[in-house]
Order: structure tokens, then sequence, then C-alpha cells
């Protein structure tokens, strides 16, 4: 219930730093509109604790910074959802402006401090331009039926409603619109329903407000790429001659780093550094990336088609033909065998084709962890990277007791470990 009162939550926060530098100055003030429909809370960090939430429908922080953010925090009743923030000014009663133009949906959302129109190059400066009043004021807005993109997806096409702060009894009309300025493939698909499942076909249509509702707008592209993994975990090389518009990929998608073993049972490492510089160039396009992931994921490329090749790549796709005696002798290269988890030395002689992938090993590494040349490499993940098997050895692993519990990385819930990476007693695991 919304308290009789208003509570002001008021920080004052302050970074040292050497002279002659910029110092940004912040007056923050963050509203809560509709009355009673939340709380608020602003501070330089992106977390609130529970403790920190007052009932306050008005929140305010001073902040002094070189560089960062300031957020801003919302919290809805019962009965109301974060439709997003608007950046606004005070009246000359210093009320806020009311204002529908959505700067953020997130929540909390990040107010770069560097865009602040009041700073100084010394730190006592800045202390003493603090002004009196807030200089940036924004509010939180909330709501009942909104709209909204898949997240991952969101530069495929944009979402409206008529009325953002909506209430019990109105009735909205939602749009959704492709963004063929991004890809003029991309295409309205469907509205789902949050509450149901429902999905609505038409890309603009009117509902009556009922309660709190979300739906969301799919759209779709020639630049979404669908993964399939096994439900219970594998692998797969991606590659595509475009980038990935965010270098990221889905919660159940892992890109991995190796180490490497020459043999499965004797457990020799390859210890050279490239073992860790695996990753370090998987995020651009024409390079070819090995992913452990389970069940279904969906990646957007970039619609930049400029290709990147980098001299630094150890995963290679071959852009032409070419021997592999004429190829730098300070490598030595294998082709990808995904379904086994392994690496064959490529043989001299050998014709690498076109479009073939491989990837590269120096010379000089493989005389710190091998005594020669392995014909054969096999790959385990990385724990620092995918496995975080933290202290888990694999016979340990193996031999789970009956009432442990274990997950896929998809969620399911099983009853013993199969081959991969599993979560077991809410650790991530890798079973060989």
């Amino acid at each position: 219930m919304k308290k009789l009162f208003t509570l002001i939550a008021a920080a004052v926060v302050s970074l040292s730093a050497s002279a002659g530098n910029t110092y940004y100055v912040n007056y923050v003030q963050l509203h809560s509109l509709p009355a009673g429909a939340g709380q608020v809370y602003a501070s330089e960090s992106s977390t609130v604790s529970e403790s920190d939430w007052t009932e306050s429908e008005v929140a305010e922080v001073q902040s002094i910074q070189q560089f960062g953010y300031v957020y801003l925090h919302a919290k809805p009743n019962d009965g109301w959802q974060v439709a997003g923030f608007a950046a606004t000014t005070l009246d000359g009663n210093g009320d806020p402006i009311y204002t529908e133009e959505i700067f953020s949906t997130s929540n909390p959302a990040s107010v770069d401090v560097t865009t602040s129109d009041i700073s100084s190059d010394s730190r006592d400066g800045a202390d003493l331009a603090m002004p009196l009043d807030p200089n940036r004021v924004f509010l939180a807005l909330y709501t009942h039926v909104k709209p909204a993109t898949v997240a991952e997806f969101d530069s495929l096409g944009s979402v409206s409603i008529s009325k953002i702060v909506n209430n019990i009894g109105d009735k909205v009309t939602l749009t959704a619109t492709p963004n063929t300025a991004f890809d003029p493939s991309s295409k309205f698909a469907y509205w789902e329903e949050a509450s149901s499942g429902r999905k609505i076909t038409e890309a603009e249509f009117t509902v009556d407000v009922t309660g709190v509702e979300t739906y969301t707008a799919h759209f779709t592209s020639d630049l979404i790429v669908t993964l399939d993994f096994p439900a219970e975990g594998g692998y797969q090389l991606f590659w595509n001659k475009r980038d990935l518009l965010d270098h990221s990929f889905p919660e159940n998608v892992y890109n991995i780093t190796f180490q490497l073993v020459d043999s499965v049972s004797d457990g020799k490492r390859y210890t050279g550094a490239e073992a860790q510089q695996l990753s370090h160039y998987f995020w651009q396009n024409n390079t070819p990336t090995i992913l452990y992931g389970a069940g279904q994921a969906q990646v957007l490329l970039s619609n930049d088609t400029t290709v990147n090749i980098s001299e630094y790549d150890n995963l290679i796709t071959a852009q032409q033909d070419v021997n592999v005696d004429t190829m730098a002798v300070a490598y030595k290269y294998y082709t990808i065998d995904v379904e086994n988890t392994k690496f064959d030395l490529i043989q001299p002689g050998t014709l690498i084709t076109a479009g073939t992938h491989y990837i590269r090993f120096a010379v000089e590494d493989f005389k710190a962890g091998f005594e020669e040349t392995p014909e054969v490499l096999y790959w385990l993940p990385t724990a620092d990277d995918v496995v975080g098997i933290n202290g888990v050895e694999a016979a340990d692993v193996r031999a789970a007791a009956g009432n442990d519990k274990i997950y896929t990385l998809g969620g399911m819930q099983v009853k013993r470990l199969g081959k991969g990476i599993y979560i077991l007693n809410g650790k991530k695991v890798y079973n060989p």
C-alpha cells in the first residue's frame, strides 16, 4: 500500500583522483509515476538490496565522477509493471513535467555521468559546482499493458503502444514495425501474450486493459541463425561470413577454450600459450568457433558484410585451395573433428580445399608440452571458461551419488551423468 508521505532517498558519493582531469557533477532526481504505482531508488550501484527500498516515490543521488553511471531503479507495486524511464525537467513549482518519451526500458536504467552539463577540472571545483536543485530529472513510468521485443533481436524491429501509462478499463493499440533499414529481410511474425502464450498474427491490434500483461513481438530475418544441440548437450562448429551482432551467445551456448591432451588415458596436457588464446579471436566474422550447447538457440548476425581475417586467428577457414607444405612452418595444422572432440594432424602434401575449417598450433608450444608433434589431439574444456569444475575430479563426477541433483544446461533434471557439461549440486562439471 502507498504511504501517506513521501520519503526521499539521498546519497552523496565521491571519487578521489588526481587534479587535471574532468569531474562530472550529477544531481539526479527520480520520480515514480503514477502515484502509488511503485517505488524508486537511485545510486551508483547497479544492484539494490532489499533494505535499500524505503517505499519512496522520489529518490535522489548526488554524484561526482570522472566516468561511470548513475543507475535508476524501479520496483512496481502489486498490479503494476515498469514501462520504462523517461528524462524530463521540473516546472516552476518544482514538480516533474510528465512525458512518455522513454529512453530506456531496462531496469535498472543507466545514466552516463559524462553527459552532465556541469563539470570541473578539479575535485574541489566539482564540490563547489554541485547545484542546490537537481540538474537531471527522470521519471520511472509504471503501467499495466506494455509491448516488448525479444531482447537479443531488438535490432530487427520496434514496438509501440498508443498509451504507455495505461489503466484498467483503457483500450490500447499495440504496433510492431520491422526495421528494414537494418535488414531488408526483417518481417513481423507474431505477438506472444506472456500470461497464456497466445499468438497474435496481426502487426497492429487493440486490446482491453484488464490487468498486468506483456506482449512480445517476434520478427523473422535472414540474419537469424538457429543452432541445434542435443538436449543433453554437445558440440558443434559455428562459422559464418558475417560477424555476430552483439558478440555474445545465448545462455545455453558456450564458446569454449581448451586444454589439449595427446591421449585420453595418460592425461598429458598441452601447456603452450595458444591453449589459453583459442577464444580470443572468436568474436569476428569468417572465424570458425567451437561451441558447446544444450537444446536450441538462435543468434543474430551483423548486417555488416565486411570480411575480417586476422593473422592471429588460430581457428581458420581456408579462403582458397592451399597445400599444407606451402604454409608457415612455425605451425602444425589440424583438421577439426567435432563429433569425436579431437584434432587430426594434416599430413605433408595434403591439399586443404577452400572452405575447410582447420586449427593451427605453434611448433614452439609443442616443444613445451610434448616430446613430438602428436598425430591426434583431444580436447577438454578449461575450468576457467565453461566447466567451472571447482575441484571436482572427473572420477568423482562419474560416481555422483543417487541423491545428487543433476541438471542439463537447459535446466532439465536427469538421474545420471552422460558425457558433457552438467549442473551438479549447483556447480558446472564436465564428464568426459
